[in-house]
This record gives C-alpha cells, sequence and structure tokens, in this order.
C-alpha cells in the first residue's frame, strides 16, 4: 500500500483504494471503474464479488481460475 492510495495486489494488480472499512472497501481498476465488495462475499479459498457501479452489476473472482466472471456478459474474463 502508498499513501497516495494506490495498492499492488498479486492477483488484480494495480488497485486504488478510495474507501475502506473493516469490512468493505471501494476501489479503482483500469478497465473495470468503481468496484465495492464486503468481507461477507468472501471465502477461505480467496474467491469471491465484487459490485461494479459502471454497470451495476455483480463480477465473481475465483481464486481458482485466477479470472473474474461477468454476470451482465455471462462469461469468464482476464482482471
Amino acid at each position: 500500500d502508498y499513501e497516495n492510495g494506490w495498492s499492488y495486489h498479486f492477483d488484480f494488480g494495480w488497485l486504488f483504494l478510495a474507501h475502506a472499512t473493516s469490512d468493505s472497501v471501494w476501489v479503482w481498476k483500469e478497465g473495470w471503474g468503481w468496484l465495492w465488495s464486503n468481507s461477507d462475499l468472501w471465502v477461505d479459498d480467496g474467491s469471491g464479488y465484487f459490485f461494479n457501479e459502471l454497470n451495476s452489476n455483480w463480477l465473481y473472482w475465483s481464486s481458482v481460475e485466477k479470472r473474474i466472471y461477468d454476470y451482465e456478459f455471462k462469461k469468464w474474463e482476464e482482471f
């Protein structure tokens, strides 16, 4: 994490952390826009859900697949 809000995640790449609490976070990712998530939406293996504000839809990150499922377009994509 950097003081300017940027953070590098091994799987997600560069993220801008705009607002985080103990259980939820808003992040910005290039190509995806603003994403929200909550700790209740994640499981122990590292898989979980993001809400994409740009498209008002849900995305599912698979820690096994190392990619994201876009429910709006019903397809797997690189994140």
